[in-house]
């Protein structure tokens, strides 16, 4: 199923069901309207991501590999990731490493292949190899967790956390 078997059974041009689908760039009247979207559901139509995504260069994926799925602390990190993701119209597909650095290198391939947009990556080996595989395939990288010069990177102040943490217990009286 096409666009164009879409654009036939309703009887407009095949633009004309792009318009509909993504609500613009041109208006489309209320008539044509509904006789696409009447198409789409008679049909079953769903648009393919695959042709958007050559058409686009964007295939609105990110991917987020982490090193222990069952670290609450991580897990709390990746539904937060895919809420601010789905938000913003993406998708994310999750790597679990299990600390293993054959691991992290595959998801660096799998997410290459996807051609994802970006990905989120918490290395855990010292090699670099997988994050740097994937800046030489041109897919924007933030380093989680480490300090990495070249990248966007987002380090927790732990220092200054357990201050702010001891000095919260302080005022509650605590000693």
């Amino acid at each position: 199923m096409t666009r164009n078997d879409v654009a036939r059974r309703a009887g407009v041009a095949p633009s004309t069901v792009s318009y509909v689908i993504n609500n613009g760039p041109r208006p489309v009247s209320l008539e044509a309207r509904e006789r696409v979207l009447k198409a789409i559901d008679d049909l079953g139509y769903h648009p393919s991501d695959v042709a958007r995504s050559l058409r686009t260069r964007r295939t609105l994926t990110i991917g987020l590999v982490i090193p222990d799925i069952t670290n609450p602390f991580y897990g709390e990190m990746v539904q937060a990731v895919e809420e601010v993701s789905l938000q913003h119209g993406y998708t994310v597909i999750l790597g679990h490493s299990s600390h293993l650095q054959e691991r992290e290198l595959r998801y660096a391939q799998v997410l290459r292949s996807k051609q994802v947009d970006g990905v989120i990556f918490l290395p855990v080996t010292p090699d670099l190899e997988p994050v740097e595989a994937l800046r030489r395939a041109g897919i924007e990288v933030v380093v989680l967790e480490r300090d990495v010069p070249g990248y966007a990177c987002i380090v927790a102040d732990e220092h200054n956390g357990g201050c702010l943490a001891t000095r919260h217990l302080l005022e509650l009286g605590h000693r």
